[in-house]
C-alpha cells in the first residue's frame, strides 16, 4: 500500500512539475508555492466542469466520445485519459487515471502539446469552483474563503485523510498560479489511493 501512495505521489509530482514547465512559458518556478492545508474536504461544486463533475467516470466517456481528436489515453501501466480543449485563448486538460486520479487545469498558457480548439461556450466547460483565468487575488481569495498574500505567486491548498481500517488514502490539492496579481492557471486535483 506504501508502495501505491509513493507512486501516485510521484506521479502528482511529476505531472505538476511537468505542467510548470512546460504549459507555462513565463511560470518557471517548479516549486509548490506557499501551502495551505485544510482540514476538511474541499466542496464537491469545486470539481465541476460545466454541468459535470470529473469525479463522475461516466463524465470522462462522455468527453472521450464527444472530443476524440481533444483526448488521448494511454494504457500502459493502467488507464490514464487526458482531454485538452482550447476555447478564448484558454486550455483546459481533464485528467484521469486509473490509479484514483482525477484532475481539472485552466491555463492562459498553452501547454507544449496538442491542444485542439472546441466548438461550445465557455459557460460549458466553466470550473465549478467559481474560479477563472484573470481573476485578481483579492476575488481569488474571497472564493476559496483563505487569504492570499500579495507576495505568493504559486499558492497550494491541500487535504489530506487516511482510513487506515479501509487502507484508503485521499488528496486534493487546489493549486493557484498568479503573473502581475491575475490567476493565470489553477487546477483542482482529487486522488485516492486504495
Amino acid at each position: 500500500m506504501k508502495k501505491r501512495t509513493l507512486l501516485i505521489i510521484i506521479l502528482l509530482a511529476l505531472i505538476l512539475s511537468r505542467n510548470t514547465n512546460a504549459d507555462h512559458g513565463a511560470v518557471v518556478r517548479i516549486d509548490e508555492g506557499h501551502e495551505i492545508r485544510m482540514n476538511k474536504p474541499f466542496p464537491m461544486v469545486w470539481f465541476n466542469v460545466g454541468r459535470d463533475n470529473i469525479l463522475n467516470m461516466k463524465f470522462h466517456s462522455s468527453l472521450r466520445s464527444k472530443y476524440r481528436s481533444n483526448y488521448r489515453e494511454d494504457n500502459g501501466e493502467g488507464y490514464f485519459g487526458i482531454f485538452c480543449g482550447v476555447r478564448d485563448g484558454i486550455a483546459i486538460l481533464i485528467r484521469t487515471s486509473e490509479l484514483g486520479g482525477q484532475s481539472v487545469e485552466f491555463s492562459a498558457n498553452m501547454p507544449s502539446f496538442e491542444c485542439k480548439p472546441i466548438s461550445e461556450s465557455m459557460e460549458c466547460f466553466k470550473s465549478g469552483s467559481g474560479l477563472a483565468i484573470g481573476m485578481d487575488k483579492s476575488s481569488v481569495s474571497d472564493i476559496v474563503g483563505l487569504k492570499i498574500d500579495k507576495e505568493d505567486d504559486i499558492v497550494s491548498i491541500k487535504y489530506n485523510s487516511v482510513n487506515r481500517e479501509k487502507s484508503i488514502w485521499h488528496y486534493q490539492t487546489l493549486r493557484l498560479v498568479f503573473q502581475n496579481n491575475g490567476l493565470v492557471n489553477f487546477s483542482v486535483n482529487d486522488f485516492l489511493d486504495r
